[in-house]
């Protein structure tokens, strides 16, 4: 069975721009910071931005790979102040002198502005049932499942491949909380298991 995204966004993209003008959001922006000269990262920014603006949002690139921690942080505390700022959003990877600060520089993002959740507090919050907290990638593969009434995996048996503390790790978290036993793989993973749980689970869900 093929489950094609474009109907799903169709559907969903016609629900968030109505979500942003019964919100009075319109003309408010995201912080996207690049931090990194890596292409693909440029890439990725490029397009949030793009889809930004056809909600009636805007995109705002901040940083340059030469940043320093203290600077980066400083803007990252304008944009948290900021009203206008609804959202921030750090993309990974960082440049090499910044990533080892890495923990440092996610959790300096407000909670309330937190797209990926990245800074911990929202994924924390989620993990004990305060909050329902899902970041965008796990969030779109539920919608995907949803959208084609697949999405009843209580009592169903979830292979996960990847842990990653953007899609794997969250996505595992969630298929949890709705019931479903979950198998969860990373790269160090034994491979005869990992293809066995593959063989005999219910869904295959590939985030590497």
């Amino acid at each position: 069975m093929l489950l094609y995204g474009k109907p799903v966004v169709t559907q969903l993209k016609s629900e968030i721009k109505q979500w942003v003008v019964d919100n009075k959001l319109e003309g408010k922006y995201i912080a996207f910071f690049l931090l990194s000269e890596e292409e693909a990262s440029r890439v990725y920014v490029d397009l949030k931005c793009a889809y930004a603006s056809e909600l009636g949002l805007h995109g705002q690139v901040f940083g340059r790979a030469d940043w320093q921690v203290d600077e980066t942080i400083g803007m990252i505390g304008k944009c948290n102040r900021d009203s206008n700022c609804i959202g921030i959003v750090i993309q990974l990877p960082l440049t090499p002198h910044l990533e080892e600060h890495r923990a440092k520089i996610l959790s300096s993002v407000s909670p309330a502005k937190d797209v990926d959740g990245l800074g911990g507090v929202l994924f924390g919050l989620s993990s004990i049932g305060k909050i329902n907290f899902i970041p965008a990638t796990p969030k779109a593969v539920l919608e995907l499942l949803r959208f084609y009434h697949i999405d009843d995996v209580a009592g169903k048996t979830v292979c996960v491949l990847g842990q990653s503390d953007l899609i794997g790790k969250p996505l595992s978290l969630e298929l949890m909380k709705r019931g479903a036993t979950v198998l969860s793989f990373n790269a160090q993973s034994d491979q005869e298991l990992m293809r066995y749980s593959c063989r005999s689970s219910h869904y295959i869900i590939s985030a590497t």
